[in-house]
């Protein structure tokens, strides 16, 4: 009866190798509890067991018996799910925020280029229209007018630096 419970739960084979004399261990499986037949639990739950099979010999050397020691490890491997599903979860928002900042990226860069060439094209005309004052009246002007010419012309250069550097960042 036991080999047939045991045949049936597929570890037949396992506890043959431990009557050899060998220690066998079973990793951590997730198990139906009304597919144990050798293992008792509570029903209508999933449990997680690990299994050694090992024999126990007598003081002549020879096995007089072979036992199995179980460890109910649902608590850890219910454990491990969660960290998993936390970390494909934190994964999802990583890529997710990812995007955004990409995207964020994207418009930064065309709002940069669109206020670089906007701006651009004034200054460069109010600077021409400086220097042309400066040297088609520089005669007629007075020395307040030509100052004020050099700081319209000093400014639109420092703006336009302003720009460049705005861009590169």
């Amino acid at each position: 009866l036991e080999d047939d419970l045991l045949e049936a739960s597929g570890l037949l084979p396992l506890f043959r190798r431990a009557f050899a004399g060998e220690t066998v261990h079973i990793p951590t499986l997730w198990y139906d509890p009304r597919e144990l037949n050798v293992v008792r639990v509570t029903e209508g739950r999933r449990v997680s067991i690990s299994l050694t099979i090992f024999p126990l010999f007598k003081p002549g050397g020879e096995i007089e018996y072979v036992a199995a020691t179980y460890k109910d490890e649902t608590e850890v491997m219910l454990a491990h799910e969660r960290l998993q599903e936390l970390d494909e979860s934190l994964e999802r928002t990583v890529q997710a925020r990812t995007a955004q900042l990409q995207s964020a990226n994207r418009e930064l860069e065309a709002f940069s280029y669109s206020v670089a060439h906007d701006l651009r094209g004034p200054l460069q005309s109010m600077n021409v229209f400086a220097e042309i004052l400066l040297q088609e009246q520089a005669g007629k002007l007075g020395s307040e007018a030509l100052h004020q010419l050099d700081q319209i012309k000093g400014h639109a250069l420092l703006v336009g630096r302003l720009i460049e550097a705005l861009l590169s960042l």
